[in-house]
């Protein structure tokens, strides 16, 4: 809330405007909303289907070994796709500045 407030004030100032900063603060809200959305979606299903899985795992080897192995990946898979994702975007961001000094700009 408090970064919605300043960010209303600082585009009121800047623009001298009552509407494009409602409407930014709007904006920013719903995408906030729909980002959080997706998490807690994406949370339920994991919740739904960890018990499921791990339940169907001990029926099918009797103990909960296979399931404790499968998280174990589970993790690690997840911990690659986040380190993949923050490296590609590392690599798109020095790309671009990298065109932009060879176009003069920097």
């Amino acid at each position: 809330a408090l970064i919605a407030f300043i960010t209303f004030l600082l585009l009121m100032r800047t623009f001298r405007s009552i509407l494009l900063p409602i409407k930014a603060v709007v904006l920013n809200l719903i995408s906030l909303g729909a980002v959080m959305g997706l998490v807690q979606m994406g949370r339920g299903v994991g919740i739904m289907a960890g018990p499921l899985l791990g339940g169907l795992l001990f029926d099918l080897q009797g103990n909960y070994r296979m399931a404790f192995l499968l998280t174990v990946a589970l993790v690690i898979v997840a911990i690659g796709c986040m380190w993949g994702v923050r490296w590609t975007a590392g690599q798109a961001g020095r790309a671009s500045v990298a065109g932009q000094r060879a176009r003069g700009a920097g």
